[in-house]
């Protein structure tokens, strides 16, 4: 991971992973690292979003899709992981990261209006977030 703020692949597939395994607890462990590192947490979570539209598109019209926001190299690991859910699993997943998405963006315009530490606050969201997506119920 590097100081840019930039996601790498590998951290999005640990996620996809964790979540095919229903292991909070790997989910839980990035969100934990990312937060440790000092990385921006709402990133992380619209990366996973973004991933996620990339997976839901990839399962409901093929990785070949136009509407797939990923490289050619890219969408052979898209297809494969997309495989590993129903279409129904990943509208939820991610439904679930886009009202956490807001949360983040909510909580971080209201630390900064009210000068607040933000940190713990979006922890607990992503945290919560990543779990109930690790549920799977």
């Amino acid at each position: 991971m590097n100081s840019w703020g930039v996601v790498p692949d590998d951290a999005l597939e640990e996620l996809v992973g964790a979540i095919a395994e229903g292991s909070a607890d790997r989910a839980l462990g990035l969100v934990h690292t990312f937060q440790k590192e000092g990385r921006n947490l709402q990133h992380f979570c619209r990366e996973a979003v973004r991933h996620m539209r990339n997976l839901l598109i990839a399962r409901t019209c093929g990785a070949d899709s136009e509407m797939i926001a990923a490289t050619p190299d890219q969408r052979p690991a898209l297809a494969k992981a997309a495989a590993l859910f129903s279409e129904e699993d990943l509208t939820r997943f991610f439904q679930i990261l886009l009202q956490t998405d807001e949360d983040l963006r909510r909580k971080t315009r209201s630390a900064r209006a009210f000068g607040d530490g933000i940190v713990a606050a979006n922890q607990r969201s992503a945290a919560g977030a990543f779990g109930r997506v690790c549920s799977r119920n």
